[in-house]
């Protein structure tokens, strides 16, 4: 994931080029803190660390947002593909039971 320090007026302007790339599956626009100032995340996959910083600098280079910071997963806990039309009905409040 590549977390952008985008300037409030840019929001609209970056999130959309970052969206037009192929190789970035979600791009998100989300709120900031005092000590966590990345407004826009985009979701990259890359098979190594290398080619995440060469594909983030290539991106960089054409948004033009030089804060950016480059978040790597250590864990993968699921991963699905998404259901558009399911066929099977659930419950949200069926309760979430861990063995």
């Amino acid at each position: 994931m590549i977390v952008w320090k985008v300037p409030e007026e840019r929001i609209e302007e970056v999130g959309e080029k970052l969206g037009a790339f192929p190789q970035i599956s979600h791009c998100y626009q989300r709120p900031t803190y005092p000590d966590w100032p990345y407004s826009v995340f985009s979701m990259v996959h890359c098979k190594s660390v290398a080619d995440a910083e060469e594909m983030a600098k290539q991106i960089q280079k054409q948004v033009d947002v030089n804060d950016y910071k480059i978040l790597f997963s250590s864990r993968e806990f699921k991963k699905t593909r998404v259901e558009y039309f399911v066929e099977h009905e659930f419950n949200v409040e069926d309760p979430i039971t861990v063995s």
